[in-house]
């Protein structure tokens, strides 16, 4: 019988005894867990490029914001919005129930663009709250085939913002685009994990959907054709969830064939990140709670990429107790962030993140902590109120 304290074997020059070695090889495992993980499905994301078809008819579209007390986002962003370069669409604003004074403001928009069309939900109703109800009236409002989604306190990076989003849809087969809507940049260390976090999430979700298993979308940057919201019932397989208008819609509309992706600098909407802790707490617990409905092989391997990561921080970081020699495991975690680094990289680039590129190394550190959160929450957590 082998004793595991006393049997030890040379390797250049170094005793490595039988613990050491199997923290060595677990390490070496999960880190190349991780890195095959990058290359088989964030290199899709790499290679992507779409062209519009110029000569294509361009679609009516109706863009539907739903608005609580949003009258300063209203008044700062939704100008932007109204004069898109865009021969055919509409603005339609849900004013659910405010009291701050987005009555009025949307009545001076009003007066000014005739293409906005308000949807008035003058009282509370007893309803499940969040955003599944006034977007359903916003949608049965709309008068045109194709809905455009975003939210009142963001902003479209470019006036052609429509004309990008709409570009899939010369593929008469595609139902569903998923866009990117990135937070705006904000000094301080909160800012910069938010924005590397959505950064991650993005880069997750549209090379899920390049791979042809879309999952998840964001309900600031998000379009489908109302008929497929109809022929899917809208909301109803989960209409008692507060949250998951965007994520568990694509979960049940999406496919490998209806659905496009558009990541094209005009194309993104820039969201108001949220300025302290406890509010960005509070939001990641909402979208953790919704992630329990995803589909099973989708949270396998979402699961997979999390555990995958946090076992190789937990190895690599035993080694500097366990093996022989400090230079062991920074060699095998170099080693893992040398061949990540070009897929981060261009992935990073492509989603117009070139600076957070450079700090991933301590993101990456930072990520082990944001999974043992995210673990944490995900299992423990009771149903978050909105």
């Amino acid at each position: 019988m082998i004793n595991v304290f006393s049997f030890e074997v040379a390797i250049l020059g170094h005793e490595f005894n039988l613990i050491s070695l199997i923290i060595i090889c677990l390490a070496i495992i999960f880190a190349i867990w991780q890195i095959l993980f990058h290359y088989v499905y964030f290199l899709k994301l790499i290679q992507y490029k779409f062209k519009a078809d110029e000569t294509a008819v361009k679609p009516s579209v109706s863009v539907v914001i739903c608005a609580k007390n949003e009258k300063e986002n209203l008044r700062e962003h939704l100008e932007s919005i109204l004069e898109q370069d865009y021969p055919d669409f509409e603005v339609v604003v849900v004013n659910d129930s405010s009291w701050d004074g987005t009555e009025e403001i949307l009545s001076f928009f009003t007066d000014k663009f005739p293409h906005l069309k308000i949807v008035s939900i003058k009282e509370e109703i007893k309803r499940i709250e969040g955003k599944k109800f006034p977007l359903t009236l916003g949608i049965k409002a709309a008068k045109n085939e194709i809905m455009l989604l975003t939210d009142a306190d963001c902003h479209p990076t470019s006036k052609h913002w429509i004309s990008e989003m709409m570009a899939p849809y010369a593929n008469t087969n595609i139902e569903m685009v998923l866009g990117y809507s990135p937070y705006q940049y904000r000094p301080g260390l909160l800012n910069l994990l938010i924005r590397a976090e959505t950064s991650l999430s993005a880069m997750m979700y549209v090379s899920f959907a390049l791979k042809g298993s879309p999952y998840m979308g964001v309900g600031r940057n998000l379009s489908y054709k109302k008929e497929l919201f109809f022929r899917h019932k809208g909301f109803a397989s989960h209409h008692h969830i507060p949250s998951g208008d965007d994520d568990l819609f694509v979960r049940d509309a999406s496919t490998s064939t209806n659905t496009a992706i558009v990541i094209s600098p005009q194309s993104r909407m820039l969201s108001l990140p949220k300025v302290s802790f406890t509010q960005w707490f509070r939001q990641k617990k909402r979208h953790l709670f919704v992630g329990r409905y995803y589909n099973p092989n989708i949270k396998k391997k979402l699961a997979a990429f999390s555990i995958s990561h946090l076992f190789f921080w937990f190895f690599a970081i035993a080694l500097f107790f366990f093996s022989p020699s400090i230079w062991i495991p920074l060699c095998i975690i170099l080693c893992r962030w040398l061949l990540q680094a070009p897929i981060i990289y261009l992935a990073f680039k492509k989603l117009g993140h070139n600076m957070l590129a450079f700090l991933m190394p301590l993101l990456d550190l930072a990520y082990l902590f944001y999974s043992i959160f995210s673990g944490l929450v995900y299992f423990f957590s009771k149903k978050p109120k909105w």
